[in-house]
């Protein structure tokens, strides 16, 4: 994966957007951001997706062999 530039988001902070983890100020900044920036509305769409799959699959019980 290419290095983010600078005025990009980390994708911590993208993970910690989607959880509702930001003071409000940066929340502010990570959607400032995502106005201008379709590489970043593309990321945090795939982390939606991603962590929407995960949610589907539920916990599973381990076997033991």
């Amino acid at each position: 994966m290419p290095e983010r530039r600078k005025d990009h988001p980390a994708e911590e902070a993208l993970h910690a957007y989607l959880d509702g983890e930001l003071t409000l100020a940066e929340a502010r900044q990570v959607e400032d951001h995502l106005l201008t920036c379709g590489d970043c509305r593309g990321q945090l769409a795939e982390l939606k997706s991603l962590f929407a799959l995960l949610d589907s699959v539920g916990e599973q019980a381990l076997q033991r062999d």
